[in-house]
């Protein structure tokens, strides 16, 4: 009978010659006994002799003395010797001993004790799901193994692996960089919630991410890869670059006057890992400008990051450079606290004079700049407060607190100022949640454009004789309605805009007629009705609105 499940028995020796020690527990042989001194194997019949046994408990008589920790621990083989024969007897004890040998062998494995000597051996089988260690005896698993193997390497970090410290640079190191290591090494006590140091690049930029390197950046298009309205907005594109127009996808020109800057998405200079960058171009003719380009986070994505009202903390970084002496560049995070969406779109009421270098302009009533983290510019690393890096450099501004309970959009808004030759190249624009500024979240194109297309849709076949879509004549026979469905769900019912309607054309059995007039009937997120104004055509016939010159193309706007 097994009426306990210890396998081990401890001790303290009291330093007497010859201490019995009892083993409180059953065993057969003395070879089913190891000592240990502590956690050193001893030698039986050297160290310790071993009397008892047979199914019983016995006695461990030390050879000399110790005052060492001991530890008696069971170990039998894990075989079955008895064997029956047909018609043969069936002794009771012996059946017995096989029952109990089976039981400890059981509760041997169960508690992960000693196979093998003194070791565990997994037969060239994987040990999965090891906890993290936490005392200095326990296992530890890769994670941490890498972690450690990242501590030890050698690299210099200018300041210490802290949580605090998100998009650091490591240095060189005898020619050789992190990246020889794992790219993802799991950092054990980074803070309060686990945090993945991870490489960005061959120079070593490096920053914190969740473990499932889910960054969460709530800015659209950061990487400026997305140019629906067209690569370069100016005077004479569609649309122009005037105040308050949408340029770049999500990103909104303001400025002191129109046409005081052209915004060119430039894919030539860019910094290492970019696809692409907005290049703000100061408009020649004027002394002085001021502009800049802002994003408005809808409500939704707002409240995920205020918490439902409560006090939050966010990080922000990005990548600039300069051209032009008198280049001065700043940033500011502001908040609305007007209806929920229902936002003015240029938040500028007063640039003030000699902005950045002097105060923040003056907001318009409802924009405020969202508590007193929040109050003044970020001008970044500026000698004097002139902007002077002529070279691509990231920035980051971590832990900025976002205390106003009452904001509803955020903004996040960047503002030059400089003479005729200033030019602003920014990219790699990032906002996420919590104290650290992450690594740039670079998102597959067809994950940004799938964004981007919540707020603006431009449908554009760009060959002539191409269709949008088709509809019918009406009764009138010099109107015909039509009907498209949008790609994607749109944030809001659009509003609609076409360059000219003498682009389309509208095709039905007796033929292709332009159309005089193209307007928006009806609209709501997921689908859109026009009218086409056109010369007589035959009531109820199928009618497709086609492509008559180049230039012809749909623009629906959702923006804030």
């Amino acid at each position: 009978m097994i009426d306990t499940i210890i396998i081990t028995v401890p001790y303290v020796g009291s330093g007497a010659t010859n201490e019995n020690f009892v083993i409180t527990i059953p065993f057969w042989d003395p070879s089913d006994i190891i000592v240990l001194e502590d956690g050193v194997k001893q030698v039986q019949d050297v160290d310790y002799s071993v009397s008892g046994g047979q199914g019983k408990t016995g006695t461990v008589t030390w050879i000399g003395t110790t005052t060492g920790a001991i530890d008696i621990v069971r170990n039998i083989p894990l075989t079955q010797l008895l064997q029956y024969f047909t018609e043969g007897r069936f002794p009771a004890e012996s059946h017995e001993e096989a029952l109990d040998r089976a039981i400890m062998a059981l509760q041997q494995c169960l508690s992960r004790s000693l196979i093998d000597g003194l070791s565990f051996t997994a037969q060239s089988r994987q040990v999965k799901d090891v906890l993290a260690g936490t005392d200095g005896s326990d296992a530890v698993n890769l994670d941490q193994l890498q972690a450690q193997t990242f501590l030890d390497s050698g690299v210099t970090i200018p300041t210490p692996i802290d949580p605090g410290q998100d998009g650091s640079h490591l240095e060189a190191l005898g020619g050789t960089y992190i990246l020889a290591l794992h790219s993802e090494v799991p950092v054990p006590g980074a803070g309060d919630e686990a945090r993945v140091l991870t490489v960005a690049d061959a120079v070593g930029n490096f920053g914190w991410e969740d473990p499932q390197g889910v960054v969460n950046n709530f800015i659209i298009n950061g990487g400026m890869r997305i140019a629906q309205r067209g690569d370069t907005i100016s005077i004479g594109t569609f649309p122009v670059n005037d105040d308050d127009t949408y340029t770049l996808d999500r990103w909104n020109l303001i400025s002191d006057g129109n046409n005081r800057a052209d915004i060119i998405k430039d894919v030539a200079d860019l910094p290492a890992g970019a696809s692409a960058a907005m290049n703000l171009q100061k408009k020649t003719g004027s002394s002085a400008l001021h502009a800049g380009i802002i994003q408005i986070l809808d409500n939704a994505d707002t409240r995920t990051i205020l918490a439902d009202g409560t006090a939050s903390v966010v990080s922000i970084s990005f990548k600039a450079k300069r051209s032009g002496s008198s280049t001065q560049l700043a940033m500011q995070l502001i908040g609305w606290t007007g209806t929920a969406d229902a936002v003015v779109s240029d938040p500028i009421l007063a640039w003030g004079a000699g902005a950045p270098i002097g105060p923040p302009p003056t907001l318009k009533p409802s924009w405020d700049s969202g508590g007193p983290d929040m109050d003044g510019w970020f001008i970044p690393q500026a000698d004097g407060l002139i902007f002077t890096q002529t070279g691509w450099t990231q920035h980051t501004i971590p832990n900025i607190a976002i205390d106003e309970a009452g904001i509803n959009n955020l903004a996040l808004l960047f503002h030059i100022t400089g003479g005729e030759t200033s030019r602003l190249f920014i990219t790699d624009i990032q906002l996420n949640i919590g104290a650290r500024a992450r690594v740039f979240q670079q998102r597959t194109t067809q994950q940004e454009l799938a964004l981007c297309r919540r707020y603006f849709q431009n449908y554009d076949p760009g060959t002539v004789g191409d269709y949008f879509c088709q509809g019918f004549v009406e009764t009138a026979t010099t109107t015909s309605h039509f009907g498209m469905p949008l790609t994607q769900q749109m944030r809001v019912a659009p509003t609609f805009a076409i360059r000219d309607a003498a682009s389309f054309q509208q095709h039905d059995v007796s033929g292709a007629v332009v159309l005089s007039d193209l307007t928006l009937v009806e609209s709501s997120p997921e689908s859109i009705s026009m009218q086409g104004t056109h010369a007589a055509g035959t009531a109820g016939d199928v009618s497709i609105l086609e492509v008559l010159l180049s230039d012809a193309e749909i623009r629906l706007d959702a923006e804030l």
